[in-house]
């Protein structure tokens, strides 16, 4: 596994300035919840992906999902 940062950058740039700021709530699961359904939802708007790109999002969606189906208890 690789560790994930307990922090969040934003940035919001205009024409003549740019705010940068970040914060940590150790929400990581969280926040990488937030960032699926987004994905999910920009995918859904938009045109099908390519046969190749699809597929590939499709298995690690996958496995994604079955990584987190409880687990018999030993």
């Amino acid at each position: 596994m690789h560790p994930i940062s307990d922090k969040a950058e934003v940035s919001v740039d205009f024409p003549d300035k740019a705010y940068i700021g970040s914060f940590g709530r150790h929400s990581n699961s969280m926040l990488l919840a937030d960032i699926l359904l987004e994905l999910a939802k920009s995918l859904a708007s938009r045109d099908q992906l390519d046969e190749q790109h699809r597929s590939e999002l499709s298995e690690a969606a996958k496995q994604l999902s079955a990584s987190l189906e409880p687990r018999a208890k030993s």
